[in-house]
């Protein structure tokens, strides 16, 4: 289970100011050595074994003071991002004044078009780069991150509401044909730019400590490092309202649909969100809510034969967004065999079908949507039809069963997206 999280605005190991009634620090001493000491601290003739502990006492005191001058206040985490600001398992923290941030791919400074490769922050597992605009920004503390707010309707002047996230493949043989995840990169950027969002991107191998030893096969990683990531990028922006996963194979067809004011906004949700249909198409028992206020979503997601799926869904930045990311990332659902038997391609899909449908609390704030708006696929479903990519919806998933199929069929989706916009 996740360790308890610290006190909001310190770290686990802070220390209390004195006051006026605690007399000090001398006063703080004297009173931790009676308490050690027992009640005859005071009496004249205590033992050198008295002696001992008030000096060990007054010792423990002093390396309590000097901890609390010399470590900054940072916050604990479970991924492989443990301390920030101090500690013998601090990173160094970086500070991004572009809400751009990705790693470097290939070794090599990435060549992003429109001055891009200004906007560059190495990312690596050493070091946790976070948005800020060169603002009074408040200081990255434990409580600037719990404090939630409404989802999908606040804003927050000069910072970017939505950030899109995802997932770099940095494997050997990835790297090698670095031209495939700059041209996905790519496609985040020009939309991220174009409507004012943020965008995080890391590679999934820098999030394999916390996967290990829950019985994770090789080939699933990458399914499962998206929650890590996830919460990095949440964060990376504690003041977004949103963050919008999207899967390497997810395609931005159409640059022209805004997911803030075409879909997040309640009045457009309202009458977009799917009511009432099952979870697990087509007979499942455990149907969507009939009569939750779109206001109240925080969750919204697509859904193929098998059930929800995660391949493009935007989740709340908020403690509700946390809370589920945690839940989602739980080591008792790395460890579930029965989702890797239900799902071998998708296990996290597995889970995430099982939490909607089993904790109410999570299917009330979870809003179905249609497929062709946030996930169009390459062909029907067997169960769900409708679901087919057509010229004009927003996201296109694209085929990709092979490392040789890939590049050719990602540049054959970017260049039709291309064509149809030139031509709109």
């Amino acid at each position: 289970m996740h360790q308890a999280l610290p006190r909001p605005g310190g770290s686990e190991n802070s220390f209390v100011p004195r006051n006026g009634r605690s007399g000090g620090l001398l006063g703080q001493i004297r009173a931790t050595a009676q308490r050690i000491a027992g009640p005859s601290f005071n009496h004249r003739g205590s033992s050198n074994l008295r002696a001992l502990v008030v000096g060990l006492a007054i010792l423990l005191s002093i390396y309590t003071f000097v901890s609390m001058l010399t470590t900054p206040a940072g916050y604990t985490y479970k991924t492989g991002i443990p301390v920030l600001g101090g500690g013998p398992d601090s990173i160094k923290v970086a500070y991004s004044k572009q809400p751009y941030i990705y790693p470097t791919i290939a070794n090599e400074d990435l060549k992003l078009k429109d001055g891009a490769d200004k906007d560059r922050q190495t990312v690596t597992q050493y070091t946790q780069v976070i948005y800020r605009d060169g603002g009074k920004s408040k200081p990255v503390t434990q409580a600037n991150i719990v404090n939630g707010h409404a989802p999908f309707t606040k804003s927050t002047p000069g910072k970017p509401r939505t950030v899109i996230v995802m997932s770099l493949d940095g494997t050997d043989a990835a790297r090698a044909d670095s031209e495939l995840s700059l041209t996905i990169l790519q496609n985040r950027l020009n939309y991220a730019k174009k409507h004012g969002f943020g965008l995080y991107a890391r590679f999934y191998q820098d999030f394999l400590n916390p996967l290990s030893g829950h019985g994770i096969t090789p080939e699933n990683y990458e399914n499962w490092a998206k929650f890590e990531i996830i919460r990095a990028a949440m964060q990376a922006f504690p003041d977004a309202d949103r963050i919008w996963w999207l899967d390497s194979n997810a395609l931005i067809a159409n640059d022209k649909f805004n997911v803030e004011t075409d879909l997040c906004d309640p009045v457009k949700l309202e009458k977009i969100m799917l009511r009432d249909v099952p979870v697990i198409p087509p007979n499942g028992i455990i149907h969507s809510y009939k009569r939750v206020p779109a206001k109240d979503i925080q969750l919204l997601l697509t859904q193929d034969d098998a059930g929800l799926t995660s391949a493009s869904m935007i989740i709340s930045n908020d403690q509700y967004g946390q809370a589920i990311t945690d839940y989602w990332r739980d080591p008792l659902q790395y460890k579930y065999e029965d989702f890797r038997k239900q799902q071998p391609g998708n296990p996290e899909n597995a889970a995430l079908t099982h939490m909607a449908q089993w904790h109410p609390t999570v299917l009330s704030k979870t809003a179905i949507v249609p497929a062709r708006i946030l996930a169009a696929r390459a062909f029907d479903g067997e169960v769900l039809k409708d679901v087919q990519y057509s010229p004009g919806d927003f996201v296109r998933l694209v085929p990709c069963h092979s490392a040789y199929q890939c590049p050719t069929q990602w540049l054959e989706a970017v260049h039709e997206s291309q064509s149809q916009a030139a031509s709109a």
